[in-house]
């Protein structure tokens, strides 16, 4: 009798070590559409959460799930409708199961969580609910995790990090969705946010190139340009910043140029023309003092004077062009 109960403890033990923890998932197999390979799907669960029907049939499961949700129950509902889906990820009552989980935690406000069962069910039951409806719920749940109030530090970053992440979900799930623009351009304006302008010009770039008919394109492409201009006012020193800056700021303004941020672009550019111009014109300097011939220095001053001829150094330019010539002149006669 002792050692029985003493083999019961240890079988006890050994299954409690061997439960999956939070990184464990249980695995769900439904048919695809055309019913000729099984799809592995995962929900993430903890060990100590049993999922369990209270019911023998999923018919039955679904029926005592709505009524606790007529009942005001929503968690245990939630419970159940859950439970449901991963008993019987294959019967007909699952995708409505899933769509109803997905929905209470929606109202417990359990957004993140309820953007991911959202996923599940287009992952998984494509064609047994209301695709739209469910993309512009996810659409509109990533819009208000930046909303998200919290209170701990760099929270406000995270949590911009977390709606990007939904948003190129949503993208991926509906690119040509009716408001697929907007959510592509959200991306970029988030990026830009964070201080990310590499990445924002990408996402804006995104825009134009997937919907460029969209109200949104020309807005995007501004962006762009101001995001470039960023750059170059945050790494002063790169030449190749700022040229290319000046590069994107003279496109927009060739392609809209009665665009209502022309003026600011105009701006840009000119700024960034001058810098540019100076930048050669201390350039030339430098090669007056350390180069071996003073034509070297001669070319970047005809560079400046053809590159920048409206420019403030365009004309110190033309006189350096003059006094090295003479030097070179001279020199020459001596040797």
């Amino acid at each position: 009798m002792q050692l029985r109960l003493t083999m019961k403890v240890l079988l006890c033990a050994s299954g409690f070590l061997l439960w999956p923890g939070p990184a464990e998932a249980i695995p769900l197999f439904h048919l695809t559409t055309n019913r000729t390979e099984l799809i592995r799907a995962e929900h993430k669960h903890h060990w100590w959460k049993l999922i369990r029907p209270k019911k023998k049939t999923p018919a039955e499961q679904l029926a005592y799930s709505e009524r606790l949700v007529e009942r005001g129950r929503l968690r245990s509902a939630s419970s159940a409708f859950r439970a449901l889906v991963y008993t019987w990820p294959d019967s007909p009552e699952a995708p409505r199961a899933q769509l109803k989980f997905a929905e209470l935690l929606d109202r417990r406000k359990r957004y993140a969580d309820a953007f991911d069962e959202y996923q599940f069910l287009i992952q998984y039951y494509p064609g047994h609910f209301a695709y739209n409806d469910v993309i512009r719920r996810q659409y509109e749940l990533a819009l208000m995790t930046v909303s998200w109030k919290r209170g701990f530090l760099f929270i406000r970053w995270r949590e911009r990090e977390k709606a990007i992440s939904m948003l190129e979900t949503m993208l991926q799930n509906a690119p040509h969705w009716e408001k697929a623009d907007e959510a592509q351009y959200e991306v970029g304006r988030l990026y830009e946010e964070m201080g990310q302008e590499e990445m924002a010009i990408m996402a804006y770039a995104m825009v134009q190139q997937r919907y460029p008919r969209s109200p949104l394109a020309e807005r995007a492409l501004f962006n762009e340009v101001r995001c470039s201009y960023t750059l170059s006012r945050r790494y002063r020193h790169s030449s190749d910043l700022r040229m290319n800056a000046a590069a994107m700021a003279k496109d927009f303004l060739y392609r809209h140029p009665r665009s209502e941020f022309s003026a600011q672009a105009r701006l840009y550019l000119e700024e960034l023309y001058r810098e540019q111009a100076e930048a050669l014109y201390r350039q030339a300097q430098v090669y007056e003092r350390t180069a071996p011939s003073l034509s070297s220095a001669v070319m970047i001053y005809e560079r400046l004077i053809t590159e920048y001829p409206a420019s403030l150094w365009a004309q110190p330019a033309r006189a350096q062009i003059e006094h090295l010539k003479i030097r070179m002149l001279k020199e020459n006669d001596e040797y």
